[in-house]
């Protein structure tokens, strides 16, 4: 567990999953994806006019 999430209260930690799980079903609805099957990144971050893009560290291909 990371240092702040060990420094939140359980009922803090309840409420930040709940943001979350509220907001992964808000992506999928505006990208029209079901809430049951696995769904692709890239559909998702083109739903949402996310830039996506592949920059070369040492050697290494990494996307951003």
């Amino acid at each position: 567990m990371s240092a702040q999430l060990s420094n939140t209260s359980a009922a803090g930690r309840k409420a930040l999953v709940m943001q979350g799980m509220q907001a992964s079903i808000a992506a999928r609805v505006k990208a029209g994806v079901d809430l049951k099957s696995p769904t692709c990144i890239y559909g998702l971050c083109e739903a949402h006019n996310v830039a996506v893009r592949a920059a070369d560290q040492a050697g290494e291909s990494t996307i951003l």
